[in-house]
């Protein structure tokens, strides 16, 4: 939860009885769009509140900008919730609403972590839950009603849907609500269909996501430009139906609700104005049980919060860890930070250190065998087993302008070709690594748009450097070549290609260097590179090698006693 000064005084508030469940609500007293916002302050028992609706919103700018009367008192609130509040009230009677920077004392740390505790008990009890997009832009209002149609079974022209897409994302995908971490639980958790509010057009959660699919309004065509905001924000759309109808559908099953991996994975390019709440966020979509692994504290520093949550996640048996946060993004965690931690605030879905960029459709997955992991120096270092594949030798940083990026492609062909050449001595005890097949192609190892591409990566990039012109700003690329530049614009700048000394080579997000190791630690998908140092090594990141994706290595080779086992100690 923010802590700002949108809400009240702190010394306004009386205390909440904690042990009563109790939570403080609005109500909102009735007027018109232009009335002075009067409202008052009131202490329930949460299971008491039988008319509440829970406001989800974006807090926009914090700086306390407009006037609201508390209780007689004049106080200020940021510009974005005085005018949902001003398109919410009702003209005749009040109405009672939760909002979270309002209710909660954001000033009382301990008040703060309770009732963000109970945050998840709100959304289930609230008759309604209100998402507020904002005010109306030009064509909202013709987009909502197209929404409610579409849905309706109105049918709509192939023109149509091509301009109403491109309407639908300007006017309604382009909002800051999309893109905050809180509105997860607020939409996941709300008991009825939530409403969708844009100015004064409103329309249903369900009819929402029908009208998308019938006008096929939520994707990117083939071979279309990415724009990276966009398909984030789809993407968002997209985590918050498929966890919304995974959690309906456990309530009439005995499915299980999403595991604190999974809700982190799938929310890690959400953003949050405090980093601790990139966990808290999530607590309250876990099952009750799964609930105890942590509570909300706010008095805990964020890189102690991140440590307990990446030792619980490390202990347990969930599936590659390192292949879904990365370790690239150090950010705001201090230099004293094991390698080893994530930063869970500064993980990017559409980013060169986002590891699952190596796991796209044409790649493949290690079987690394199960986890075996320790910690050691107070928890500081983690012990984990795993198998040396080989020693970098040759590290390439990726151009960040795609036509300086197309001409390097060639100096990696070259050093690829020049890699699978080499050879070892006989009496070398590496030669068992010589009979693995040293792929010569190194669009094997570059991350992929789609499965089924018009055409193959080789080609796509063939097509691109026979062209005289260059895009050079302008779209000049055709639907067939679109999916490999999408590629060198979006994913492979800041990347590092790189090869080791027997040949293998292979592209990481992580920033090697000569002497990094390339390893496969035990419970992941992907080889992990480590740097020595000393007794102990650093983690940069996971990468995807070609000729090992298959579990070569970790599989026959290891089975047959050609490859030993090694602890890494990993500070």
């Amino acid at each position: 939860m923010q802590n700002n000064s949108e809400s009240q005084d702190a010394g306004k508030y009386s205390p909440l009885d904690q042990q009563k469940g109790e939570i403080r609500v609005l109500i909102l007293q009735p007027g018109g769009e232009s009335d002075e916002l009067h409202c008052s302050l009131e202490t329930y028992q949460l299971e008491s509140c039988r008319e509440l609706d829970a406001l989800s919103y974006a807090w926009g700018d914090p700086k306390p900008v407009e006037p609201i009367f508390v209780d007689g008192s004049r106080t200020l609130i940021a510009h974005n919730l005085s005018v949902a509040l001003r398109h919410l009230r009702y003209p005749h009677s009040s109405r009672v609403l939760w909002i979270d920077a309002v209710c909660i004392n954001q000033a009382d740390v301990d008040e703060r972590s309770h009732q963000v505790f109970m945050m998840n008990r709100v959304y289930t009890t609230a008759n309604q839950v209100l998402i507020w997009l904002g005010e109306a832009r030009a064509d909202s209002d013709f987009v909502m009603t197209r929404l409610k149609e579409l849905a309706g079974g109105q049918r709509a022209t192939a023109a149509e849907k091509l301009r109403l897409r491109g309407l639908f994302h300007d006017c309604l995908m382009d909002r800051d609500w999309w893109g905050r971490l809180w509105i997860v639980q607020e939409v996941v958790l709300a008991k009825s269909d939530p409403i969708i509010i844009c100015g004064h057009s409103y329309v249903s959660w369900n009819t929402f996501q029908k009208a998308i699919d019938v006008g096929s309004l939520g994707f990117l065509l083939q071979g279309e430009l990415w724009a990276k905001e966009r398909l984030e924000r789809s993407n968002h759309r997209i985590s918050l139906r498929l966890l919304r109808e995974e959690y309906q559908n456990s309530k009439i099953s005995d499915e299980p609700t999403p595991s604190l991996y999974t809700l982190l994975f799938l929310t890690k390019s959400f953003q949050s104005t405090d980093p601790r709440d990139k966990i808290y966020g999530c607590l309250g979509l876990l099952s009750t049980r799964d609930r105890e692994i942590m509570k909300p504290d706010y008095q805990k520093p964020t890189e102690l919060v991140f440590l307990e949550v990446a030792k619980y996640l490390l202990t347990r048996s969930e599936w590659g860890f390192y292949s879904g946060f990365s370790v690239s993004t150090r950010g705001k965690l201090s230099m004293t930070a094991p390698s080893w931690l994530p930063n869970f605030a500064e993980q990017s879905g559409l980013s060169p250190t986002n590891p699952v960029m190596l796991l796209l459709p044409h790649s493949h997955k290690v079987d690394c065998g199960r986890r075996n992991v320790s910690f050691q120096d107070r928890e500081r270092i983690l012990a984990v087993a795993g198998l040396v594949l080989d020693t970098v030798e040759i590290a390439v940083e990726l151009k960040s302008d795609p036509d300086l990026l197309l001409d390097q492609i060639a100096e990696l062909e070259l050093l690829a070709k020049q890699a699978v050449c080499r050879e070892l001595p006989l009496d070398d005890a590496r030669n068992c690594f010589m009979n693995l097949t040293r792929d010569r192609d190194v669009f094997q190892v570059f991350p992929s748009q789609v499965s089924n591409s018009p055409l193959a990566l080789r080609e796509q990039y063939e097509a691109l450097t026979r062209r005289v012109e260059r895009w050079s700003g302008k779209d000049t690329t055709s639907q067939y070549e679109r999916p490999f530049f999408n590629i060198i614009k979006h994913l492979l700048p800041g990347m590092h290609f790189f090869v080791t000394n027997m040949g293998f080579f292979g592209i990481t997000g992580a920033s090697v260097c000569k002497g990094d190791t390339v390893s496969f630690l035990f419970g992941e998908e992907l080889p992990i590179v480590l740097r020595p140092q000393g007794s102990l090594y650093t983690m940069l990141g996971a990468a995807n090698v070609s000729g090992v994706m298959n579990g070569e290595v970790t599989g026959d080779m290891y089975q047959k006693g050609l490859v030993e086992k090694t602890t890494f100690l990993i500070g």
